[in-house]
């Protein structure tokens, strides 16, 4: 009896010894299993680091121009900015910090630079000396090595030249920005090279053109309006149509009329109609708006009643506001540009709108006709609208 426990005693331990050299086995191939599983793991994820391509990080873009060509260019922007100083003296905004200078002063810099024989363009002005842009536009169709220089003068005191060069069958653009240390010392940038991927020049007088790589917080196109445009259209144009949006309403994209005027009744088109009518940004302190002022400019700027704003645009009874919309971003929008008028015989005019937009690399996305009748403090109220859709891929506004 004693000699069968002993045998039970060694058979036992025997097992537990087996049990424990495979547990210690399997938790040691679970280590080294677990060792090679990080490995795979780190080396998978160093390797997907090396695919990640971050567009905006990229190899510098190799500058055709030489270093003495980039200098000379650095001496021309620093020589007419230096000559333009006594014209200007920048406001600094104590809140803000920001600079700025007026448009009389940005006006005269620009004619300054024209003087001098330069390209020279400022936001919402007429270029000088533009027909340089169209001699460099036909050099380069003509497969000619070409060049020229546009500088831009900024709102806040800034510069920025950007010369456009075609050399030995690349097309690119070394840009540079000039700032004012405190007013007094200038700063020019060391100047960035982008080949340019496509370019187009309009009939209208666009220059379209778009980066090989998109630069960090650009659009896709970039543009410059290289023919002059009436100071009589730029007057109309900022007055009664460039706050206006082609994509987040459908003022713009149908034809109506007072007739059928509460189809365009959207809560999101009384911002920019509030604009217009009082030269001023809509300050929401929150999403309703009050009755009062919101029927006020309804009612000045559209032929519409009340009782149809009330259906129509977000009416709350019990506070006695309106929803004030939300806008949606859709990408950069075409933008209205008056290209003729109509002076009627009724007191109205008829405004002659083409869309330009650069994303689609035309200058009439649409063409509309608009009625208005003008106020003698600048205001007006818009009676109708006629729209041809030139570009059939294009999309129009949709209800969301």
């Amino acid at each position: 009896m004693q000699k069968k426990w002993k045998i039970m005693i060694i058979l036992l331990t025997i097992l537990i010894i087996l049990y424990a050299l495979t547990s210690c086995k399997e938790k040691i191939q679970e280590k080294k299993g677990n060792e090679d599983n990080w490995k795979v793991y780190q080396q998978l994820e160093e390797k997907e680091e090396q695919n990640i391509q971050n567009p905006f990080i990229r190899e510098e873009t190799k500058c055709i121009l030489t270093e003495k060509e980039k200098q000379e260019l650095r001496n021309q922007l620093l020589k007419i900015v230096t000559q333009c100083k006594d014209i200007y003296h920048p406001i600094i905004d104590q809140t803000t910090g920001y600079q700025s200078i007026s448009r009389e002063e940005v006006k005269k810099i620009k004619k300054r630079f024209g003087e001098n024989g330069l390209v020279c363009v400022a936001e919402n002005m007429n270029m000088e000396n533009y027909e340089k842009v169209e001699e460099f536009y036909l050099d380069y169709l003509e497969d000619r090595e070409t060049d020229v220089t546009i500088y831009e003068v900024n709102n806040d005191g800034s510069f920025c030249s950007e010369t456009f060069i075609y050399r030995n069958k690349v097309l690119q653009t070394f840009t540079m920005t000039l700032t004012w240390e405190k007013g007094e010392q200038a700063e020019i940038s060391n100047g960035t090279a982008n080949n340019i991927a496509e370019i187009k020049y309009t009939s209208k007088g666009y220059l379209i053109y778009s980066y090989e790589y998109i630069v960090a917080h650009a659009a896709l196109k970039e543009y410059y309006r290289v023919k002059p445009l009436s100071d009589t259209l730029r007057i109309l144009t900022d007055q009664y149509v460039s706050v206006f949006n082609y994509l987040n309403y459908n003022f713009l994209t149908q034809n109506w009329d007072e007739s059928n005027v509460e189809t365009i009744l959207l809560p999101r088109l009384f911002e920019d109609l509030y604009q217009v009518h009082t030269g001023e940004q809509l300050k929401k302190d929150s999403g309703r708006i009050s009755a009062e002022i919101y029927e006020n400019v309804m009612i000045a700027c559209l032929p519409v009643t009340i009782e149809e704003l009330r259906k129509h645009c977000g009416y709350d009874m019990e506070s006695n506001t309106y929803d004030s919309g939300t806008f949606f971003y859709r990408g950069t929008s075409p933008f209205g540009e008056v290209v003729d008028y109509l002076d009627n015989s009724d007191g109205t005019l008829t405004l002659y709108v083409d869309a330009v937009w650069p994303d689609r690399n035309t200058d009439c996305a649409f063409k509309n006709e608009i009625v208005i009748k003008p106020y003698g403090d600048g205001t007006c109220q818009y009676l109708s609208n006629k729209v041809q859709k030139i570009e059939l891929d294009i999309p129009v506004y949709e209800e969301y």
